[in-house]
């Protein structure tokens, strides 16, 4: 087995940004820098990562070089996005509709839409005799803090089945570890608001917990999409189909191999590793997370989805402007996102991609 200082040395790869040696590209390669919030190299990436590994070469197949630039929170990276310090950043609607809405003429839109459906739920214990959101009345449910996207989306349920959350719910701000789980099995709380990632840590730590269908309009909003620069996408459109294009073959391979997805981001990132645990080990934790989000990566269903990976329609678009109360404020729905790269990027064999995977 190899130990992770073996690895880090074996790949000799930076620290900064791991990307293919410079005889992978064609002299004409773009690097498109990355905003991410997600804490640096995170297992959560590797759906877009992995194409950037020597043995898949999906980025430099179109002339790609991704350079991944950790930063703290999702206001840093927009706002590093505007200011031309990165190509393309991962932006909830609860971030941008507000900017929108301030400033109409921000140099922004949403080109793909790359989590759906919403990544929050409410986890209760497996043998909980609780089945359904509107169960939760009068009983205690954990979350983060007030600004979590899980602890929005759980208010907005329960308002909209009558359930005022201030005065039917009772909440406690559980943190997102350990503490939490605990707090959940112990019966401190009932329930915990918590992002799917969040929750599979847990169940690594050994929680075991069940989650809730969403319901309402919840349940019908998407939950992340990459913003660019309006002005970048005219000018280096290209490069953004090239983008996405390697990003959809890493999120098929990821899909259908998460755990090898996992294991070439190691070796991407062997400093992510954690501190004392086994290669092995690591990759069947963060494995884990993957599986708990692989679905939500593909593309729409049911009548008026857009199927394409990266696919978003008005609708979804009206359904986040009503979450956030600016319906009135946003009238040019076309000024938020486009489809016009998503027949370029899906534009190859998928099959032969998800052959690979199987393949290892």
């Amino acid at each position: 087995m190899l130990t992770r200082r073996q690895l880090s040395k074996g790949l000799a790869l930076g620290a900064a940004a791991a990307t293919l040696p410079k005889s992978g590209f064609a002299a004409d390669v773009t690097t498109m820098r990355w905003a991410n919030a997600s804490g640096f190299a995170s297992p959560q990436l590797a759906n877009g990562t992995i194409g950037m590994h020597p043995k898949l070469g999906f980025y430099a197949k179109e002339n790609i070089k991704l350079e991944v630039l950790n930063m703290a929170g999702s206001a840093t990276t927009i706002q590093n996005l505007i200011s031309n310090v990165v190509d393309f950043a991962s932006l909830s609607p609860i971030s941008y509709l507000p900017l929108k809405a301030k400033n109409p003429n921000v140099d922004m839109i949403v080109p793909f839409v790359w989590l759906r459906p919403i990544h929050t739920q409410l986890f209760v214990l497996p043998d909980s005799p609780i089945q359904k959101v509107s169960d939760l009345a009068g009983k205690t449910i954990g979350f983060v803090n007030q600004a979590d996207t899980s602890y929005l989306m759980a208010r907005r349920m329960f308002s909209e089945l009558g359930i005022d959350p201030d005065q039917k719910v009772n909440w406690i701000s559980t943190g997102q570890g350990v503490p939490a789980g605990r707090a959940l099995k112990n019966g401190t709380v009932q329930a915990l608001a918590f992002a799917d990632s969040n929750m599979a840590i847990l169940e690594i730590a050994g929680f075991s917990a069940r989650g809730l269908p969403n319901v309402g309009l919840v349940s019908k909003l998407f939950g992340l999409a990459w913003g660019v620069r309006k002005s970048s996408l005219k000018q280096n459109r290209k490069a953004y189909v090239g983008l996405f294009r390697g990003m959809v073959k890493s999120t098929i391979f990821a899909h259908t191999n998460p755990k090898l997805a996992t294991r070439l981001h190691y070796e991407l990132y062997p400093e992510a590793v954690p501190t004392g645990v086994s290669l092995d080990k690591a990759v069947d934790d963060a494995q884990r997370i993957l599986t708990a989000r692989k679905d939500k990566w593909l593309p729409g269903t049911g009548p008026g989805a857009d199927t394409r990976f990266g696919g978003q329609t008005e609708e979804d678009w009206r359904n986040w402007l009503k979450f956030t109360g600016l319906t009135d404020k946003i009238t040019d729905i076309n000024s938020l996102y486009t489809n016009e790269l998503l027949d370029e990027v899906n534009d190859f064999d998928h099959d032969a991609i998800k052959k690979m995977a199987m393949a290892g």
